[in-house]
């Protein structure tokens, strides 16, 4: 999905851990949000997202665009470059990410994401070899930092590396 800010830019909504997209729960909902989530054996996503509603963040002119029945409502930022960033992750850089490698006929893809300066997308890898050396480099550093939450690397379908193991 695309959405076109009144700056010009387009903001894609074509993954999942987006910097600039978040949800905004209203302060009028938020004591059923919590009365659910204590009655809840397992929360799932589907609790959190009938609560809230979709914002996102223009990366040009850090506009907020609010997504309200299925149309687009856009808020000014007044100073831009101070609030360029606010949909964003409260731990910023530090933000726990996802890695993925996945191989498949002879084609790999190698993701990791969730930061702004810090994250990868590499879905044309033509060598095995390199995209497994790849993985592990992206692997340990991202562990010896402390802000990956979890990854896997898969071959034909085969699972290469997990972490943590299950």
């Amino acid at each position: 999905m695309k959405i076109h800010c009144k700056c010009g830019a387009t903001i894609s909504d074509s993954s999942d851990f987006i910097y600039n997209k978040g949800y905004v729960v209203p302060d009028q909902d938020l004591e059923d949000l919590q009365d659910e989530i204590e009655q809840a054996k397992k929360v799932d996503l589907g609790t959190i997202w009938k609560y809230s509603k979709t914002l996102y963040q223009c990366h040009e002119c850090s506009c907020l665009i609010l997504e309200l029945n299925d149309e687009y409502h856009f808020f000014s930022a007044d100073i831009p470059d101070k609030s360029k960033y606010a949909v964003r992750s409260v731990f910023g850089e530090k933000w726990k990410r996802h890695l993925r490698g996945n191989w498949t006929r002879g084609k790999g893809s190698l993701w990791w994401g969730g930061g702004v300066q810090d994250q990868a997308f590499d879905f044309d890898v033509r060598d095995w070899e390199e995209m497994s050396n790849r993985y592990f480099e992206a692997f340990e550093r991202l562990k010896n930092e402390g802000i990956l939450r979890d990854s896997f690397l898969r071959k034909d379908g085969e699972m290469i590396h997990e972490w943590p193991s299950k």
